[in-house]
Protein backbone atom coordinates (compact mmCIF):
# COMPACT_ATOMS: atom_id res chain seq x y z
CA UNK A 1 0.00 0.00 0.00
CA UNK A 2 1.38 3.41 -0.92
CA UNK A 3 1.94 6.15 1.63
CA UNK A 4 -0.82 8.19 -0.06
CA UNK A 5 -3.34 5.39 0.51
CA UNK A 6 -2.09 4.49 3.98
CA UNK A 7 -2.64 7.91 5.57
CA UNK A 8 -6.40 8.15 4.78
CA UNK A 9 -6.82 4.56 5.97
CA UNK A 10 -5.23 5.41 9.33
CA UNK A 11 -7.40 8.52 9.67
CA UNK A 12 -10.53 6.49 8.82
CA UNK A 13 -9.69 3.83 11.42
CA UNK A 14 -8.96 6.46 14.08
CA UNK A 15 -12.32 8.10 13.35
CA UNK A 16 -14.09 4.78 13.82
CA UNK A 17 -12.71 4.51 17.36
CA UNK A 18 -14.77 7.57 18.19
CA UNK A 19 -17.83 6.09 16.49
CA UNK A 20 -18.39 3.25 18.96
CA UNK A 21 -21.60 4.54 20.51
CA UNK A 22 -22.71 4.20 24.09
CA UNK A 23 -25.86 2.16 24.69
CA UNK A 24 -26.78 4.86 27.23
CA UNK A 25 -26.75 7.72 24.70
CA UNK A 26 -24.40 10.65 24.27
CA UNK A 27 -25.91 12.84 27.01
CA UNK A 28 -23.90 13.08 30.24
CA UNK A 29 -26.08 12.12 33.22
CA UNK A 30 -25.89 12.96 36.92
CA UNK A 31 -27.68 10.79 39.45
CA UNK A 32 -28.50 12.04 42.95
CA UNK A 33 -27.75 9.08 45.21
CA UNK A 34 -30.06 9.48 48.21
CA UNK A 35 -30.46 5.81 49.22
CA UNK A 36 -28.27 3.25 50.96
CA UNK A 37 -27.35 1.65 47.60
CA UNK A 38 -26.75 3.28 44.23
CA UNK A 39 -26.14 1.32 41.05
CA UNK A 40 -24.14 2.27 37.96
CA UNK A 41 -24.29 0.15 34.80
CA UNK A 42 -21.12 -0.33 32.74
CA UNK A 43 -21.24 -1.31 29.08
CA UNK A 44 -18.68 -2.00 26.37
CA UNK A 45 -19.38 -1.03 22.76
CA UNK A 46 -17.16 -2.12 19.88
CA UNK A 47 -16.82 -0.70 16.39
CA UNK A 48 -15.87 -3.11 13.60
CA UNK A 49 -15.24 -5.73 16.26
CA UNK A 50 -11.84 -4.15 16.96
CA UNK A 51 -12.16 -0.79 18.68
CA UNK A 52 -13.98 -0.89 22.01
CA UNK A 53 -14.97 1.78 24.51
CA UNK A 54 -16.53 1.59 27.95
CA UNK A 55 -19.41 3.77 29.08
CA UNK A 56 -21.53 4.22 32.19
CA UNK A 57 -25.20 5.11 32.45
CA UNK A 58 -24.35 7.72 35.12
CA UNK A 59 -21.37 10.03 34.56
CA UNK A 60 -21.55 11.69 37.98
CA UNK A 61 -22.88 10.03 41.13
CA UNK A 62 -23.96 12.97 43.32
CA UNK A 63 -24.02 11.99 47.02
CA UNK A 64 -25.84 14.48 49.29
CA UNK A 65 -24.49 15.43 52.70
CA UNK A 66 -25.41 12.87 55.36
CA UNK A 67 -25.56 9.88 53.00
CA UNK A 68 -22.92 7.11 53.04
CA UNK A 69 -24.04 4.71 50.30
CA UNK A 70 -22.67 1.60 48.71
CA UNK A 71 -22.03 2.45 45.06
CA UNK A 72 -22.11 -0.66 42.85
CA UNK A 73 -20.91 -0.87 39.26
CA UNK A 74 -22.43 -3.75 37.26
CA UNK A 75 -21.09 -4.84 33.87
CA UNK A 76 -23.94 -5.48 31.43
CA UNK A 77 -21.75 -6.50 28.46
CA UNK A 78 -20.80 -10.15 28.01
CA UNK A 79 -17.12 -11.09 27.94
CA UNK A 80 -15.84 -8.41 30.33
CA UNK A 81 -14.97 -8.37 34.04
CA UNK A 82 -13.44 -6.01 36.56
CA UNK A 83 -9.84 -6.74 37.56
CA UNK A 84 -8.80 -6.24 41.21
CA UNK A 85 -8.30 -2.52 40.41
CA UNK A 86 -11.65 -2.30 38.59
CA UNK A 87 -12.60 1.00 40.21
CA UNK A 88 -9.82 3.35 41.30
CA UNK A 89 -10.94 6.56 43.01
CA UNK A 90 -8.31 9.28 42.67
CA UNK A 91 -7.60 10.99 45.98
CA UNK A 92 -10.24 8.85 47.68
CA UNK A 93 -7.92 7.53 50.41
CA UNK A 94 -9.93 6.17 53.32
CA UNK A 95 -13.10 7.88 52.04
CA UNK A 96 -13.94 4.76 49.99
CA UNK A 97 -13.63 1.01 50.71
CA UNK A 98 -13.85 -0.94 47.46
CA UNK A 99 -14.00 -4.62 46.55
CA UNK A 100 -14.79 -6.91 43.64
CA UNK A 101 -17.93 -9.11 43.63
CA UNK A 102 -19.82 -11.68 41.53
CA UNK A 103 -16.72 -13.19 39.88
CA UNK A 104 -15.66 -9.78 38.60
CA UNK A 105 -19.04 -8.74 37.16
CA UNK A 106 -19.67 -6.22 39.98
CA UNK A 107 -17.51 -3.78 41.90
CA UNK A 108 -18.76 -2.05 45.07
CA UNK A 109 -17.34 0.91 46.97
CA UNK A 110 -18.61 2.10 50.34
CA UNK A 111 -18.59 5.90 50.33
CA UNK A 112 -17.96 6.93 53.96
CA UNK A 113 -18.68 10.55 52.98
CA UNK A 114 -16.62 12.13 55.75
CA UNK A 115 -15.75 15.15 53.59
CA UNK A 116 -17.08 16.98 50.57
CA UNK A 117 -15.28 16.71 47.25
CA UNK A 118 -15.48 15.70 43.61
CA UNK A 119 -13.65 12.43 43.05
CA UNK A 120 -12.61 11.30 39.60
CA UNK A 121 -12.60 7.53 39.35
CA UNK A 122 -11.25 5.16 36.72
CA UNK A 123 -13.17 2.16 35.41
CA UNK A 124 -10.79 -0.63 34.36
CA UNK A 125 -12.08 -3.69 32.50
CA UNK A 126 -10.58 -6.90 31.18
CA UNK A 127 -11.96 -8.89 28.28
CA UNK A 128 -11.30 -10.40 24.90
CA UNK A 129 -10.76 -6.99 23.28
CA UNK A 130 -8.87 -4.21 25.06
CA UNK A 131 -10.90 -1.31 26.44
CA UNK A 132 -9.29 2.00 27.39
CA UNK A 133 -10.05 3.18 30.95
CA UNK A 134 -13.04 5.46 31.55
CA UNK A 135 -12.96 8.40 34.02
CA UNK A 136 -16.34 9.54 35.45
CA UNK A 137 -16.99 11.14 38.91
CA UNK A 138 -18.42 10.69 42.41
CA UNK A 139 -19.28 14.00 44.03
CA UNK A 140 -19.78 14.18 47.80
CA UNK A 141 -21.75 17.29 48.71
Amino acid sequence: MSAKALFPTIIFCAALVGCATSPFGAERKTFRCTGANCDVQVAVSCSLGLFCTASVDIDTVDVPRGNSPNITWQIISAGYTFPSNGIVIAGGGSEFDCHIEANGRRFTCRDHHTKAGKYKYTVNLTGSLAVPPLDPFVENQ
